[in-house]
């Protein structure tokens, strides 16, 4: 008779061990995915939000110091709520370009166009972008108010401008939107 070593692990008993160690691996390896991808979409989001941020503190800036332009035009020449096109000194040369912010997509841009020889506005527009996964949709991005703060459309009373983006890598998933909201005076068309 053969006797049998009493100390080994029989077959069935090395299974259910490999088993048990593949279920904590899957487990493990879904946990550190879940923690990447949401480590990733953060950062996309932080990212995003430090960028509009930044484009929404230059914007109210050169909104602020909107004047009349080169050949005396007024100082708004478009007024909509994903729109505002107005005259302005971005590159600070003492010439007044043409400046419009606008909604493409999921990217709000600024094109700037210069008075040229002629102050006619006819040069091509350089496009820059603002802001990426703007997710205002039909939301507003731009509210026009009057000097005693109530919302106007007319285009000659404009005296306050709102400025609300709505920033999401993912709209589909959580977190909601970001908002930023800015309101700026026009310094050169005050009433007082």
């Amino acid at each position: 008779m053969k006797v049998f070593n009493k100390n080994a692990f029989t077959l069935i008993e090395i299974l259910v061990v490999v088993f048990i160690l593949c279920i904590i691996a899957g487990i493990v390896a879904q946990f550190l995915i879940t923690g990447f991808k949401s480590t990733k979409f953060n950062e996309e989001q932080e990212q995003a939000i430090e960028h509009a941020r930044d484009g929404v503190g230059e914007m109210t800036r050169m909104i602020r110091a909107a004047n009349f332009s080169e050949n005396g035009d007024y100082v708004l020449s478009t007024i909509n709520a994903q729109e505002i096109e107005f005259y302005s000194d971005p590159d600070f040369d003492h010439k007044m370009e043409k400046v419009k912010y606008y909604l493409d997509g999921v990217q709000l841009k600024r094109s700037v166009m210069e008075p040229g020889d002629s102050n006619l506005y006819t040069e091509a527009p350089t496009i820059t972008t603002v802001a990426d996964y703007v997710n205002n949709l039909s939301a507003p991005i731009f509210r026009y108010y009057d000097s005693n703060m109530f919302e106007t459309d007319n285009i000659n009373s404009v005296r306050s401008i709102n400025v609300s983006l709505k920033i999401n890598v993912t709209p589909q998933r959580a977190p909601d939107d970001y908002i930023l909201e800015s309101s700026v005076q026009l310094r050169n068309l005050k009433d007082n």
